[in-house]
Formats: C-alpha cells, sequence, structure tokens
C-alpha cells in the first residue's frame, strides 16, 4: 500500500503539539480557550456552535 504522505504529516503535526502539552487533553483545550479568547481580542468574530445549533430548532 502506498503511504499516505498528508496523513502522516497530520499525525506528525498532531503529536508534536499533543507532546508540547505533556500528552494532558486538560492542557491542549485549555490552550485551545486561552487561544479563542485572545483572538476575539483581537476582533476575529468567534462562532460557538452549540449556539448556532439551538437558534436553529
Amino acid at each position: 500500500m502506498k503511504e499516505n504522505t498528508i496523513l502522516k504529516e497530520i499525525r506528525k503535526t498532531r503529536d508534536e503539539h499533543a507532546k508540547e502539552h505533556g500528552y494532558s487533553v486538560h492542557k491542549i483545550f485549555e490552550q485551545l480557550r486561552l487561544d479563542t479568547e485572545k483572538l476575539k481580542s483581537e476582533g476575529w468574530q468567534v462562532i460557538n456552535k452549540q449556539k448556532l445549533a439551538l437558534n436553529h430548532k
């Protein structure tokens, strides 16, 4: 089977990101929350998919 270079790169990047946070899901999500708040403070519009879904029911 031919090696999928795109999947290989995705998995490498994912592993590097997890390693930076000690493979802790809690630390990864905390960093995501901090990144989101930084983007909001810079004026980016951040969409909450859960609230969006509730508004369309």
